[in-house]
């Protein structure tokens, strides 16, 4: 019975989350999109509008998820073992979710920092409950892809939130040029993303955190962006990159030598 109503909640949450998005996109809520609203507090860590889209393919592959609980797509048990796995932290994460996107569409952007952590804390410990169940054949595409990939964007994400509310509250970087810290946390992600994948297998992690990156990189070289006023950024931005790509490579090579 707890399985079953695990299944409903997440279910109905979800789809909460989906509509939410949503008409804070078409409607708008609050004072514009949510790329407008980043866009009301500029610096040099922000992405491209368009990187925003990843959002759609997340509730996609958080789809595939819903579905799969049901038992759509695994007749025997594991499903089920998934559900219990996970427990009440998808349901959880959908309502800071909820309350991210609110706040954030309202300019509140100290307490959607706050939720995004919080969103951020709860896919970790997601992540980390799934790690101990069987993700071999399609449950590695129905399970770990679609929360790896929500975890990685949902790293950059909360460096980018970070970065606006600082913007917003006028801090001055204690006197250090924003190159250098957008440098520096374009480094601290992509270590953070290169462990995802090294140390956790977290391959779609790896892929949300390059997904950002090249939103940072099509908004540094686009002329509509930065236009390449910033070289340091992009170098960092591709190296960032590289940092991730080399961490998955040296997953294949301990994986082959095992």
């Amino acid at each position: 019975m707890k399985n079953k109503s695990l299944k409903w909640l997440n279910t109905v949450l979800f789809a909460a989350t989906v509509i939410v998005n949503a008409l804070a996109n078409i409607l708008p809520i609050g004072i514009g999109d949510t790329g407008a609203v980043s866009g009301k507090y500029p610096n040099l860590f922000a992405p491209a509008g368009i990187t925003f889209a990843i959002w759609g393919v997340i509730y996609a592959a958080l789809l595939l998820f819903i579905l799969y609980q049901w038992g759509l797509f695994d007749k025997g048990e594991h499903s089920d073992k998934v559900v219990d796995s996970i427990g009440y932290s998808f349901a959880v994460s959908c309502l800071f979710n909820i309350a991210w996107i609110f706040a954030w569409h309202n300019d509140v952007i100290w307490l959607s920092l706050i939720f995004m952590v919080l969103l951020l804390i709860s896919l970790i410990v997601i992540g980390n409950r799934i790690d101990h169940t069987d993700d071999k054949g399609f449950s590695y595409l129905a399970v770990n892809a679609p929360f790896d990939l929500y975890l990685g964007w949902v790293i950059a994400a909360t460096i980018a939130n970070v970065s606006t509310f600082l913007v917003s509250v006028g801090w001055d970087g204690f006197g250090i040029s924003e190159v250098f810290w957008t440098c520096a946390v374009l480094i601290v992600g992509s270590v953070i993303g290169a462990l995802c994948v090294l140390l956790k297998r977290k391959y779609f992690a790896g892929l949300g955190v390059i997904w950002a990156y090249i939103g940072v990189l099509i908004r540094h070289i686009g002329k509509s962006g930065f236009d390449g006023k910033y070289p340091a950024v992009i170098a960092c931005a591709f190296i960032g990159i590289a940092i991730i790509v080399l961490g998955g490579l040296l997953n294949v090579v301990f994986d082959v030598k095992r």
